[in-house]
């Protein structure tokens, strides 16, 4: 562990004991994502997890947004659906340390990450009747929103593939440009207009194997709300 990382550790820590009075037994870095840091952590009130919000992947312009979609995990969870439980101070979700780094605190859920393809009939019945449910519980009684994304035309995609593909080339990277003839031919293939009769709303927008914990026979939690927006 760097001795950036230690500092941010610690800090967030402490700040957890100072805001919350939650006596911190252990830690543990847990190695996934991109940038941002995290932690199971061992307290006297039980496991908890906390990440922290890197200043680069989350400059602070972005952290109303996370504020709001940190709002509707608490909703959901209010609502039954298996979520972490967050913590709030003064109704904030994303909370500081004196140096203004921005974390997120929850209940640490039990499960296990399954590999892709490797899901049970009972657990894939689960994943369907929870996300179904959390998406209409989304979308109940909100009003509509400005779009987060939208779709590009073909010819945007067309354009922005070939200065990725010019890049590709120029760096002389054979795994992307590999990637990148997959790419052209799904683009080629697509027919976008298939996207203009869809139905708009809120989604989670990052539910993937990563994202969803299971016991042996059901969704037992879905995590990371971070990205969920109108779409």
């Amino acid at each position: 562990m760097s001795e950036s990382t230690a500092t941010i550790r610690d800090e967030i820590l402490q700040s957890i004991t100072d805001i919350f009075g939650i006596g911190i037994d252990d830690s543990h870095q847990i190695d996934q994502g991109y940038l941002n840091l995290k932690w199971k952590i061992e307290t006297d009130i039980g496991s908890l997890f906390a990440k922290q919000y890197n200043k680069t992947r989350y400059p602070e312009h972005l952290v109303q947004g996370l504020e709001i979609s940190l709002s509707h995990q608490n909703d959901l969870y209010n609502q039954g659906i298996r979520v972490p439980q967050l913590f709030q101070q003064q109704g904030q979700y994303v909370l500081r340390t004196p140096s203004q780094e921005r974390y997120v605190l929850m209940r640490s859920c039990q499960g296990e990450i399954l590999q892709p393809g490797t899901a049970n009939a009972h657990q894939m019945y689960s994943l369907g009747k929870t996300t179904g449910y959390m998406h209409k519980l989304l979308n109940s009684h909100r009003a509509k929103q400005p779009l987060h994304w939208n779709i590009r035309s073909k010819e945007e995609m067309q354009k922005h593939w070939e200065r990725r593909w010019s890049d590709a080339v120029s760096m002389g990277c054979e795994k992307t440009l590999a990637a990148l003839e997959i790419q052209r031919d799904i683009i080629d293939e697509t027919d976008i207009g298939l996207f203009s009769g869809c139905e708009q709303g809120w989604c989670h927008w990052d539910l993937f194997v990563d994202n969803i914990l299971f016991t042996p026979n059901s969704v037992s939690a879905v995590l990371d709300f971070d990205r969920l927006n109108y779409v």
